[in-house]
C-alpha cells in the first residue's frame, strides 16, 4: 500500500501535548514526535506504516488503542471518593489546617 493507503487506517500520530500526552502510549496505541517539525511528523507516520505492513502486529496495536476506556465513570467515582473523604473530616473538624492528606 501507498503511504496514504497505510495512513487511513493510522489510529494516532501526534505530538504528545495536553490530553494526547495522557492517552497516548508511543507505539502501543498510536505514534507521537516530539519536534514540530515535517521530518518528525514524516517518521511517525513512517513507524505507523512498518507496523502497519505486518498484520498481526497491527490488529494487536489497534486492539491495545481500542480498548483504552476514556469515560467518565471512573475519574466521576474516584472524585467523589474524595469528595466524601473531604466531607467526612470537614464534619469532623479535621481540615488539616485546609489541606486534605
Amino acid at each position: 500500500k501507498s503511504l496514504g493507503e497505510g495512513w487511513k487506517d493510522c489510529r494516532e500520530s501526534n505530538r504528545p501535548v495536553g490530553g494526547l500526552a495522557d492517552t497516548i502510549e508511543d507505539e502501543e496505541t498510536g505514534f507521537l514526535f516530539d519536534d514540530y517539525a515535517v521530518p518528525a511528523f514524516e517518521r511517525a507516520v513512517r513507524r505507523a506504516v512498518a507496523l502497519y505492513e505486518d498484520r498481526e502486529a497491527w490488529r494487536r496495536h489497534m486492539g491495545r488503542a481500542m480498548a483504552q476506556d476514556f469515560g467518565w465513570s471512573e475519574p466521576a467515582a474516584r472524585y467523589a471518593e474524595v469528595y466524601e473523604r473531604a466531607l467526612a473530616r470537614a464534619r469532623r473538624g479535621d481540615t488539616h489546617n485546609g489541606e486534605i492528606p
